[in-house]
């Protein structure tokens, strides 16, 4: 009997070297498969991290974040004067950025502050504009955000007003052209709700799918007589099965419990017979 115990021992370990040599594939293949079987048996909590993240999001963009108003107003900045003495473009840009300082001079900013009695320092001020100069071009544009739609619009004509008004004035130029002047805006431009509800919910699923994945890598229990031999290197001899045990497995691990019972079953047999 001993004999055949040690016998035993050695196919097992033969085994294990077989399964060894055969590669890392093999058992990648079967983690992978795990882990998408654990994923399956709890997608529930995958869908619920999702709606629970996008009705939290929705709630915030809703309710509760303040809506932002964009206005903008647009200058030509080549004046009449200049388009006779300036003779290519990149002159004209050099022009525009000139311009664009102007939006940073303190007097500028406390001067519009002042005319619409506004409750911003300079700072704060310059904070909410934005200027862009399109390539290639000589238009100037004036963007402004604000809660209020109806202050976003004042503060950006009142930028343009003032802006060409000082270039008359401090440059000794013809005042520029206003190509158009800013709207009020009745959309907002922030928050963008769905946008926010649907990363929301992306977030909220991918984050529940890295706590799953962290708990399966980090679960080190064995399960099965598979887990044992792979661990261990030793086969399994017999199992014995829980006395009112109900847990419901699926169907992955059934099957794989199921040929495990019935090699051992076969391994008993012939240790019986010898």
């Amino acid at each position: 009997m001993p004999e055949n115990v040690a016998d035993l021992k050695d196919i097992g370990l033969r085994q294990a070297d077989m399964r060894e040599v055969a590669g890392q594939d093999t058992e990648s293949e079967i983690d992978l498969l795990e882990l998408f079987y654990r994923m399956i048996e709890n997608i529930w909590y995958i869908v619920g991290a999702a709606v629970t993240a996008a009705v939290l999001v929705g709630i915030y963009s809703f309710f509760i974040a303040h809506p932002i108003y964009e206005s903008t107003a647009k200058i030509y900045v080549m004046t009449k004067d200049s388009a006779l003495n300036l003779q290519d473009l990149q002159i004209g840009s050099q022009l525009t950025n000139d311009y664009q300082e102007l939006f940073k001079v303190r007097e500028v900013n406390e001067e519009v502050i002042i005319r619409l009695a506004l409750p911003y320092t300079v700072d704060e001020l310059g904070k909410m504009i934005t200027l862009t100069n399109p390539a290639n071009t000589r238009i100037l544009y004036i963007s402004v955000r604000s809660e209020d739609a109806m202050e976003a619009m004042s503060i950006a004509n009142s930028f343009s007003s003032i802006v060409r008004q000082t270039v008359k004035e401090r440059f000794k130029m013809e005042e520029p052209t206003v190509l158009s002047e800013a709207q009020e805006s009745l959309i907002p431009v922030s928050p963008n709700k769905t946008r926010n509800v649907i990363i929301g919910g992306v977030v909220g699923a991918f984050a529940a799918i890295g706590v799953i994945f962290l708990m399966f890598v980090m679960d080190d229990k064995v399960k099965s007589s598979d887990d044992l031999a792979k661990y261990v290197g030793v086969p399994t001899l017999a199992v014995m099965p829980m006395l009112g045990a109900t847990h419901a497995h699926h169907g992955y691990y059934t099957s794989r419990k199921a040929k495990t019972v019935k090699i051992d079953r076969a391994k008993d047999g012939k240790e019986g017979a010898a």
